[in-house]
């Protein structure tokens, strides 16, 4: 999918350099553009990030030494946004 005006690269994989050796662990270079996608500005920056790196945090801490296929880790991806972004959506509210 071609970006369209205003949007920026996203990773759906945090770039968190903590993170690092456990998704190459697993085979996955969070930069490749397979683990990526448009989002718009508007969307993107700031909007859940930490919300995401910490469920990231926490998967990775609870699950150190175990290894998962790149479907799984995706599917933790897809899984961990709505999470974040619902997150982020209940503090908007309560900040109304």
């Amino acid at each position: 999918m071609k970006p369209k005006a205003g949007d920026q690269a996203h990773h759906m994989l945090p770039k968190n350099k903590s993170f690092k050796d456990f998704f190459e662990s697993n085979g996955i270079d969070v930069n490749d553009p397979q683990y990526m996608k448009w989002m718009h500005k508007d969307d993107h920056v700031g909007k859940f990030s930490s919300e995401y790196d910490k469920l990231w945090a926490n998967f990775i801490e609870n699950n150190h030494g175990k290894s998962f296929s790149k479907k799984t880790l995706m599917e933790k991806a897809i899984e961990f946004e709505k999470q974040a972004t619902e997150t982020a959506i209940e503090h908007k509210k309560k900040k109304k």
